[in-house]
């Protein structure tokens, strides 16, 4: 049994969950950046994890003004 955050989803959701295209995802694999993901045959999934942890790595900090 796959917990919450090891579960694999499926390109669509992940595109929903990241706000970008479907395409965007596909050619970010391509160029190997954006999320991890898990090829299982032809099958692209994502862990639930790595999304949360891709999104938690592009944060950024407005900086301050003077």
């Amino acid at each position: 049994m796959q917990t919450t955050q090891n579960r694999l989803l499926h390109e669509t959701d992940v595109a929903r969950i990241l706000l970008v295209s479907e395409s965007w995802l596909q050619k970010a694999r391509v160029h190997r950046k954006g999320p991890p993901f898990v090829k299982i045959g032809r099958s692209v999934r994502y862990r639930k994890s790595d999304i949360d942890a891709y999104i938690g790595s592009n944060i950024t900090q407005p900086s301050e003004v003077m």
